[in-house]
């Protein structure tokens, strides 16, 4: 089971300058048992606000695909998409490819089904 360290600290006294292996080794203490401590969220680098200026929905797929259109004032790019909550106008946070909070999934790849180039 994963837990936060923010949650952790809502139900016990523990300070905000204790780091994360220190509360792991102070459960391990107390007979808990920690099978690892993640930091998440640290690097977002490169991520910038893009707005959504156009939406496609694909068809034929098993789920929801958007084939959306992104501008971040410098770029413009086409990006899939399987999330459904938002709409053209939007403004969204945008990683590229090459950033390194993107996703191991996020890269320029060819897609079948869309009909802008």
């Amino acid at each position: 089971m994963r837990v936060p360290l923010s949650w952790l600290r809502e139900y016990a006294p523990i300070d905000e300058s204790v780091p994360a292996a220190e509360v792991a080794v102070r459960l391990t203490a107390a007979g808990l048992e920690v099978e690892s401590v993640e930091a998440v969220g640290h690097d977002v680098s490169g991520v910038v606000v893009g707005e959504v200026t156009a939406i496609e929905e694909l068809t034929g797929f098993r789920k929801p695909i958007r084939y959306c259109h992104v501008t971040t004032g410098t770029t413009e790019r086409d990006v899939i998409c399987g999330a459904a909550n938002f709409v053209v106008g939007d403004r969204v946070p945008f990683a590229a490819p090459c950033c390194p909070a993107a996703s191991r999934s996020a890269r320029k790849r060819p897609t079948a089904g869309c009909r802008r180039a």
